[in-house]
């Protein structure tokens, strides 16, 4: 994995400060359970863990239809209810939203040959048996939807080139158009077609909207009658002759969460929606105008956890990657399930309580390029996850110049230490990969054929327990 210039602070020495102990995050573990591995070109765009915290998980397959799985056992999902793209009308669903025992689906192909933009409420009150509450869609727009999200009785979807769409769904048995509105599609004009509405997510009134290459938007939405877009933001530190595509937001307090593909994510500080501003770009790929192609990873769907405290941010090619937002003007790199040039690709991400699922697709009868990345591997992946917390009991009166260099490596691990130490040197599922004494100044330690990713090297002395982190390329 390609670190950037604003993402290279991924070295750590977890210690509180000289007056006090305390406990720091030193890595999220990721253990795989299962990968439900679909047929042959069948994609997931995003799968949902059940938020009523019953044992099942959604899963919207596109052309494979939506699929809901039994996760009593999570190491063996088993499939229990599906409803193929005809029981929508022929619409393919793409996104999911759960609000109690109702279900939004938003429905309609947008890559490829595109269909109608829709919605589909279904009521889940039984898992298992999921029942179609009613349906909406619209041959005025044509370019299918991405995304819904609901709020005080109104839906809105991303109906892709024609912006969003506001259905009132009070009754989830009888959906009905309110409005759309579609944001000035000339801004920031870094690229030569129209943007597309892609996330979404709430500040109180106020609806920020990833708008692809539109760049970031907040729309004012106190009237759902009338949407008024109120600010617009792009990064200001944008690389030259880069296209923009903001894929996916999600809001924590008063700081915006937004992905921006091949280009990372940002922490866009929102407590003024009419004036937002940077706080933080996370570049791991080192984006430039010539890489989109082929790029170790492509951030899509985001999505806070551990109390606002993570974020894990899908990594298409590098699948997740797992940050602590504690300080939004830093974020650290904790975590992951990082395999880039596999041709395996997540696409989704969804964390509920100690679970998370990736969502994978599948574009192997697609001519690369024009892809960025090419995948095979379509179906859904769940994991288990649990935060590594250490208590460092630092001595004042010493200075403690640990180090490893060089950070990213691409060999061995050269440590700089006082005195002697017992390291454990972990991958990012929390494996042991190399356990000794070492002794200071230097130590060296040379890994056996490391995979590209993050790793964790811990060191114990009788003073308390630090933990470095390094990149392997």
């Amino acid at each position: 994995m390609r670190i950037g210039p604003l993402a290279s602070v991924v070295l750590v020495v977890a210690m509180p400060g000289p007056a006090a102990h305390g406990q720091a995050i030193d890595t999220v573990l990721l253990t795989e359970q299962a990968f439900v591995h679909h047929p042959f070109v069948y994609s997931t765009f995003a799968a949902l863990i059940d938020r009523s915290d019953r044992p099942f998980l959604y899963a919207a397959g596109v052309e494979h239809g939506l699929r809901t799985y039994d996760i009593s056992d999570p190491a063996a999902p088993v499939e229990v209810d599906v409803l193929w793209p005809p029981a929508f009308g022929g619409l393919k669903p793409t996104n999911i939203h759960q609000d109690g025992d109702l279900l939004y689906v938003s429905l309609g192909g947008f890559q490829g040959v595109t269909q109608a933009a829709g919605l589909a409420v279904l009521d889940i009150a039984d898992p298992a048996n999921a029942a179609v509450l009613d349906q909406w869609d619209s041959a005025a727009f044509t370019s299918g939807s991405a995304i819904v999200r609901v709020r005080n009785g109104f839906a809105y979807l991303g109906a892709m080139r024609e912006g969003l769409v506001v259905l009132d769904v009070n009754d989830p048995a009888d959906i009905r158009f309110v409005s759309s509105f579609q944001p000035d599609t000339t801004w920031p004009g870094l690229v030569n077609y129209p943007p597309n509405a892609r996330g979404m997510d709430f500040k109180g009134d106020t609806l920020l909207l990833a708008y692809d290459a539109g760049a970031l938007r907040a729309i004012a939405i106190d009237d759902p009658t009338d949407l008024v877009e109120v600010d617009r933001y792009l990064n200001p530190l944008q690389p030259a002759a880069t296209p923009c595509a903001y894929n996916n937001v999600r809001v924590v307090g008063d700081v915006c969460y937004v992905t921006t593909d091949f280009c990372g994510f940002e922490a866009v500080d929102i407590r003024n929606a009419t004036a937002m501003q940077q706080l933080a770009w996370v570049n791991p790929w080192n984006c430039n105008g010539g890489s989109w192609f082929g790029s170790d990873g492509h951030a899509n769907e985001l999505i806070p956890a551990a109390g606002d405290s993570l974020l894990f941010v899908n990594g298409g090619d590098s699948e997740v990657l797992v940050y602590d937002i504690t300080e939004p003007v830093t974020p650290l790199l904790v975590g992951g399930f990082i395999h880039p040039n596999d041709s395996s690709v997540a696409w989704g991400v969804d964390v509920h309580d100690s679970l998370m699922v990736l969502s994978y697709i599948d574009n192997s009868l697609v001519f690369w390029p024009p892809q960025p990345y090419y995948a095979d591997d379509g179906g859904i992946q769940l994991f288990t996850w649990t935060v590594d917390r250490s208590t460092a009991f630092p001595d004042p009166g010493r200075d403690r110049s640990w180090q490893v260099w060089p950070n990213p490596t691409q060999g061995p691990l050269n440590i700089a230490l006082e005195g002697v130490a017992q390291a454990v040197v972990r991958d990012h599922l929390g494996r042991v990969l190399w356990q000794g004494r070492v002794q200071g100044p230097r130590a060296r330690i040379d890994l056996p054929r490391p995979a590209p990713g993050s790793y964790l090297v811990e060191l114990i002395t009788p003073q308390g327990r630090n933990v470095l982190r390094t990149v392997v390329q």
